[in-house]
């Protein structure tokens, strides 16, 4: 997930609040820290500001079309927390499975009948399953 202030300073150099050197300065200072984790959202989003300013710096992409990539790129991301937000139920027709998905704060949740699959929300690495009580007097 993009971290809070990852956002707000890119939302500060889209609202022309900062220079687009100051806000390459700042990703530099973190860019470490920015990979050093799993992949994930935020690690993403960083390699596409790092594109960018790649793109800016060797003159194919103009200050301009930089900010619509970004505004592009959070308008993508904000589309996807939107997504994994609206949980998701089915049932199969043909097995009768009760088949779920939502997200919580740490994991997404897949659930097929009363079983649930947690996998990790930022990694998306498997975390384990539910075990109901009933389960566990048979």
């Amino acid at each position: 997930m993009i971290t809070s202030e990852l956002s707000n300073i890119v939302d500060r150099y889209l609202q022309k609040n900062i220079t687009v050197e100051e806000l390459e300065d700042w990703i530099v200072a973190r860019f470490q820290l920015f990979f050093s984790l799993p992949p994930s959202s935020t690690s993403e989003f960083v390699a596409g500001i790092e594109l960018g300013l790649a793109e800016m710096s060797n003159g194919s992409r103009t200050e301009e079309e930089f900010r619509n990539m970004l505004r592009e790129l959070l308008r993508q991301v904000d589309t996807i927390i939107k997504l994994a937000k609206k949980p998701f139920e089915y049932v199969d027709e043909l097995t009768r499975n009760k088949i779920a998905i939502r997200a919580s704060p740490y994991y997404t949740i897949l659930s097929v009948n009363r079983r649930a699959y947690y996998f990790d929300g930022e990694t998306g690495d498997f975390d384990g399953t539910s075990i109901y009580m009933e389960e566990q007097k048979n």
